[in-house]
């Protein structure tokens, strides 16, 4: 009980930069392939939840939701970073390694 006091929070609750640390590894991991395969997923799931729900669905609606559903990954396949290239830092630093 005195800890909580002295720390200002409960013992054992997770601290919030570790918590944005962790996001940021997660999102630094993640590949072009599963970001896609996530958001086909997603719009899966909505097509199927509004289906569900009984959205009426005419032939300018499908064609909207496959335009809607392949652009994005269509960007994303051909925006998506590759290697990335070295900083100012990083090129100046081995400059006067070298030399």
């Amino acid at each position: 009980m005195w800890r909580q006091r002295i720390s200002g929070r409960r013992a054992g609750t997770a601290q919030p930069e570790r918590a944005a640390e962790r996001m940021n590894r997660v999102l630094k991991q993640m590949r072009r392939r599963t970001a896609i395969q996530i958001w086909f997923g997603t719009v899966a799931a909505v097509v199927a939840t509004s289906l569900a729900f009984g959205a009426g669905v005419a032939a300018s609606t499908w064609a909207m939701l496959l335009a809607m559903s392949l652009v994005p990954p269509a960007i994303v396949w051909l925006l998506w970073p590759g290697a990335q290239s070295p900083t100012v830092a990083e090129v100046l630093h081995r400059v006067d390694r070298g030399a």
